[in-house]
């Protein structure tokens, strides 16, 4: 009995001891994966907080850059703008000039060559229109005259015909 006792004894001891072993050590992986999940957590949420930053710095930069090709766009635009706006007024003058130098110089001849020519054909449409003017008026007093006479004429002949039917009645 004490060699049972003992060898019970043992095994006791031996399953205590793989009881405190296997505790132990799932005691020190739960830590440890605890450690490292919480540890991975760290990692997960500083990576995720780099990576926003990144993201809204680069939305930031990007923002930027297009605000900044606007305002060369726009610089560009309103450079042009005034150039053309120089080139035309430029050319503008020189028209000008052109044209006063044609006009004081050269064109006084033809000018008045043409405005000679211009009255005179105001002078002939002036003409012509009277000549319009009393072509109507003569018709139209022709045509009251010739209705006049020949209402005359029909009064005179119902008068002529009413005196001799009565002298003969």
């Amino acid at each position: 009995m004490r060699l049972e006792s003992e060898v019970r004894c043992h095994l006791l001891k031996t399953e205590y001891a793989q009881k405190v072993y296997l505790g132990q050590v799932f005691a020190a992986v739960k830590y440890y994966s605890k450690a490292n999940r919480h540890f991975r957590e760290l990692k997960q949420r500083n990576v995720l907080k780099l990576l926003r930053e990144h993201v809204t710095h680069k939305r930031f930069m990007l923002r930027l850059n297009l605000a900044t090709l606007r305002f060369k766009e726009l610089n560009i635009s309103y450079h042009k703008k005034v150039c053309f706006d120089a080139l035309r007024e430029n050319k503008e003058k020189n028209k000008l000039q052109i044209m006063t130098a044609a006009l004081n110089e050269d064109m006084d001849v033809t000018l008045q060559k043409y405005a000679k020519y211009r009255h005179r054909l105001e002078n002939e449409i002036i003409i012509k229109m009277k000549m319009n003017v009393c072509n109507v008026i003569r018709t139209a007093l022709g045509r009251r005259v010739f209705a006049y006479f020949r209402k005359w004429k029909t009064m005179t002949q119902q008068y002529r015909d009413t005196c001799r039917s009565k002298l003969k009645d």
